[in-house]
């Protein structure tokens, strides 16, 4: 399930989150890879694993496929870091938290 986009406009299909998802866990539920890159089609996918318990979700950044992985892994770790300090407020949040981290207006 999706819960929070940016930007806003941005289209996830379902089956497009649950395999990104699924993507960090080797076998089953209890080995996981905290964070994984792929490609899917013409994207790149850079996802990092936030477990909260029973409850896991997934920090994800979508690039084009011709966009460098340069900085990202640190700047998906920064990004999944405060959204996890501040789960309550950090998804209202995410587009005050990409604008900063990539210093954009």
């Amino acid at each position: 399930m999706v819960e929070a986009l940016f930007p806003k406009n941005l289209s996830i299909t379902p089956n497009f989150a649950n395999q990104i998802f699924s993507m960090h866990f080797v076998g089953d539920l209890s080995s996981s890879n905290e964070l994984i890159c792929l490609q899917v089609s013409d994207k790149k996918v850079l996802s990092q694993l936030l477990n909260f318990g029973d409850i896991k979700r997934s920090v994800v950044l979508i690039m084009s496929k011709y966009e460098s992985l340069q900085n990202m892994e640190e700047k998906l770790i920064e990004i999944s870091e405060e959204i996890k300090c501040n789960i309550s407020s950090g998804l209202k949040n995410l587009e005050l938290i990409y604008k900063n981290q990539f210093s954009l207006k």
